[in-house]
């Protein structure tokens, strides 16, 4: 039997964040259910063992459309917005949505903008294209802002929430309190404070600002926020000897060792990864109703804020991390181990 064809999507594959960690286990995953697999991209440099083509000509859709008629395939499976698949996984959520959580005058000067401009012209086009078959989405949540903003058929989604690397990040959890002295030596903190943990990148869609705000209505002050992550405006944020502004980390799992609570106070998430990472390495998570992590939590693995200050205030009187609560919440995602998302994936397709 031939094997099916199929072309796999994505425009950049040199960041580290979630939906490029979903690629290379997916096309892993294909690979070895015989798919005869593609990957497209405009990075020049391949994911190692994926057969891929690297379309570094721009604009990348005129070189991908060109490639796609030349070498034509049943699946054109995209991870980001694009105008001729047929299955797209909607990983970076709704962008009409997104403006609307900005505020009035925020979302009309993003409208001006050419940049926002085009994804939300990318986005129209994309959820119309009637080659489209499958719209795979991470959370309830998106699939409700979807049908909300575009006339989508709703048969066409499908929600698989997404994986996190549980089995793999064992032996890291199991040594979470040999990490945790390691690295409050390292840093010079007691470990008897109480650690938050806030990872991201763009700290305004993110919600740094409210974090750090909620913060000063905090009396006790026998606590530690560990902020992982980039932004071209860090001046903008306040800083406080309780605040660990670190950057960018290579290796953020001695982090999640460290840590009690994971805060992710998104202004919009379709599905935070970070959500899944902390859960799995023990951790009680704090999240917007913006995240569509939300979803996976329970009221004994983490809480949905409406107060963040009060939501900062409850978890440091009731979650700080130990052995037998961490063991619980780490079991609460098992079912969401990176292979169980692929199988889904793979069925779908």
């Amino acid at each position: 039997m031939t094997p099916k064809k199929i072309v796999i999507i994505k425009r950049e594959l040199r960041k580290k964040g979630g939906l490029e960690k979903q690629t290379l286990h997916l096309s892993l995953g294909l690979q070895q259910k015989g798919f005869d697999l593609t990957l497209l991209t405009k990075d020049p440099d391949p994911l190692p063992g994926i057969p891929t083509v690297s379309l570094v000509t721009k604009p990348f859709e005129t070189a991908a459309r060109r490639w796609l008629s030349q070498n034509p395939s049943p699946i054109i499976f995209g991870m980001d917005r694009d105008l001729f698949l047929t299955h797209m996984r909607v990983g970076n959520g709704v962008h009409a949505v997104y403006l609307k959580r900005l505020g009035n005058f925020r979302q009309w000067f993003a409208k001006l903008q050419p940049h926002h401009r085009h994804i939300l012209q990318l986005e129209k086009n994309s959820f119309s294209n009637p080659r489209l078959q499958k719209i795979l989405v991470s959370s309830h949540m998106v699939k409700e802002e979807i049908i909300s903003c575009y006339p989508v058929d709703i048969k066409k989604i499908a929600v698989i929430p997404s994986g996190v690397e549980w089995e793999e990040i064992e032996p890291y959890f199991l040594t979470w309190e040999e990490g945790k002295k390691a690295l409050c030596k390292q840093f010079g903190v007691s470990p008897h404070l109480f650690h938050f943990l806030f990872i991201g990148n763009n700290y305004q869609r993110k919600g740094l600002h409210l974090l750090l705000k909620a913060f000063e209505k905090i009396k006790d002050r026998d606590f530690c926020l560990w902020i992982i992550g980039k932004d071209k405006n860090l001046s903008r944020y306040r800083s406080s000897p309780n605040f660990r502004f670190l950057g960018p980390q290579e290796n953020i799992v001695p982090f999640y060792q460290l840590a009690d609570v994971m805060v992710i106070p998104s202004l919009y998430d379709p599905f935070a990864n970070v959500t899944l990472e902390a859960l799995a390495m023990g951790l009680f998570v704090i999240s917007s109703p913006y995240n569509g992590g939300k979803e996976v939590l329970t009221s004994l693995t983490g809480m949905v804020f409406d107060n963040l200050a009060a939501a900062l205030q409850l978890s440091m009187e009731k979650h700080k991390k130990t052995p037998s609560s961490s063991l619980f919440i780490r079991n609460s995602v098992k079912h969401l181990d990176f292979s169980h998302y692929i199988t889904q994936l793979i069925d779908l397709l």
